[in-house]
């Protein structure tokens, strides 16, 4: 992929993140909206985004909530800038997630079963 394309993605799903903060877009429709791409960025910033829906009741504790939107905030600035996120970040999501997750035909509950596959719920 060309660096042209692949800041052009970035910024993309940088702005799918800002409008599900902003209530603008749900979760399952951004993560719909995702590039197919092998960008590891971008693989990350899906799983960090399809968390809000696999937190559900974690998200009821303002605290929580607060911090796992900052957390989101913090992504989607760097990506913003077209930058790669840092590696610790990807790799916090490759140790859990093997294949791609980015598939448009991927719908909430396709998401949440995935990811109560991959992870301890």
């Amino acid at each position: 992929m060309d660096k042209n394309s692949l800041i052009k993605n970035r910024i993309f799903v940088s702005d799918l993140i800002k409008k599900v903060l902003l209530s603008e877009m749900t979760v399952s429709d951004a993560l719909k909206s995702f590039p197919k791409t092998d960008d590891k960025s971008i693989i990350a910033s899906f799983y960090a985004l399809a968390h809000i829906e696999a937190d559900e009741d974690l998200r009821l504790d303002s605290n929580y909530k607060d911090e796992q939107d900052e957390y989101l905030i913090h992504l989607s600035q760097i990506l913003d800038r077209g930058d790669s996120l840092p590696q610790n970040i990807i790799t916090s999501y490759e140790k859990y997630y093997k294949d791609s997750p980015i598939y448009p035909e991927m719908t909430k509950e396709n998401i949440i079963k995935r990811l109560k596959k991959n992870i301890n719920l």
